[in-house]
């Protein structure tokens, strides 16, 4: 059986995933509500990507139906009543139907429960992975004329996917796919498939950019 529980909902131009840590600055007076709520009761709150309505505080907003829940982990108040806080993912859930008891936007969602297929994976694809992260880091490096000598790339699935999608600069729609594919085994796939692809356009522009400074030298 799943489990569904009550919980206030943050639609945001992001999308969050189980494992990553994403800063905010929470200014919306409804949203400073909604998190003075969830400090004081120590609960958590899901964030939403926005699929339709301009901003966060637009009434029409309306949020996709897949999101992750995330715990405050780290709060800063502001003198003038905003917040700068940083939040960690840890499930993913959809949405059953929204509520409007609140000034803040709040659901009823049904918590998807990731499948035992993480246990597939061996020390050494976790590593074929690592290396594709770390080649893709190296190609963007490259082209920014920079050099990376410390490559702290996490071993464990969710935090390598977390950190490697947390790198890649692809539409929030393209993410919020990816999200709403609620294997890790599957995600892992999609960003490897992606890290692969952009990794090799990097390197074409490497290495057009080599030649061409030698042309220059010569």
């Amino acid at each position: 059986m799943k489990e569904e529980i009550e919980i206030p909902i943050f639609p945001l131009n992001l999308v969050a995933f189980p494992g990553s840590r994403v800063s905010l600055h929470v200014f919306e007076p409804r949203y400073r509500q909604m998190l003075q709520y969830c400090l004081k009761n120590n609960t958590e709150f899901g964030i939403c990507l926005i699929k339709s309505g301009k901003d966060v505080g637009d009434s029409d907003t309306e949020p996709f139906d897949v999101g992750t829940l995330v715990s405050v982990v780290d709060v800063l108040e502001l003198p003038d009543g905003r917040f700068d806080i940083q939040v960690q993912g840890i499930k993913i859930f959809k949405i059953l139907h929204l509520l409007y008891d609140e000034a803040y936007l709040k659901a009823l969602v049904s918590i998807l429960q990731e499948p035992e297929d993480k246990l597939d994976f061996s020390v050494n694809e976790k590593r074929q992975v690592m290396k594709y992260l770390t080649d893709y880091i190296n190609s963007i490096a490259g082209l920014k004329g920079e050099w990376i000598s410390d490559r702290k790339v996490p071993l464990d699935l969710e935090p390598l996917f977390s950190y490697g999608i947390s790198l890649l600069d692809i539409p929030n729609a393209r993410k919020q796919e990816i999200l709403e594919n609620t294997s890790l085994k599957s995600r892992i796939g999609i960003l490897t498939s992606i890290l692969l692809r952009e990794t090799k356009k990097n390197q074409i522009k490497l290495n057009k950019k080599f030649l061409r400074d030698k042309t220059i030298l010569n």
